[in-house]
C-alpha cells in the first residue's frame, strides 16, 4: 500500500555538491526522506520516529526556505504542528506527551 503524497521538498546536500534529497510529507501528516540521516536512523524523536535535518526543517515550517524546490500535491489532513507569528520567528506548538525545555540559559 502506498501513501498519498501531500508535499515534496527537494534539498541540496551540504556534503556532496550537486546531490539532492527528496523529503515527502504525506496526506496523513507523516514524513520521510531519502537522505542517509533518515534512512539509517541516526537521529530519532522521543517517540522513536525517524528524523533528519530535512524533516526537522519541514516540521518547523522552514522547508520552503531551505529547499531548492517544493511541490504541493494535496493538502495534508493533519494541521502542521507549527504556527508562525511572522516569517522570521516560527513558534512550535507542544506535541501531546511532550516535555518542556528551557533554553533561556544558553
Amino acid at each position: 500500500m502506498t501513501k498519498e503524497i501531500a508535499t515534496l521538498f527537494i534539498f541540496e546536500s551540504d556534503s556532496s555538491p550537486g546531490k539532492t534529497y527528496q523529503t515527502l510529507v504525506y496526506v496523513d501528516g507523516s514524513t520521510s526522506c531519502e537522505c542517509p540521516g533518515w534512512r539509517f536512523k541516526r537521529k530519532t524523536t522521543p517517540t522513536g520516529d525517524r528524523t533528519c535535518k530535512h524533516v526537522r526543517y519541514v516540521e518547523a515550517g522552514m522547508g520552503n526556505r531551505h529547499a531548492v524546490k517544493m511541490v504541493e500535491y494535496s493538502t495534508p489532513a493533519q494541521v502542521p504542528r507549527v504556527r508562525q507569528r511572522s516569517m522570521a520567528t516560527p513558534v512550535l506548538e507542544p506535541r501531546a506527551n511532550s516535555r518542556a525545555f528551557d533554553f533561556s540559559n544558553d
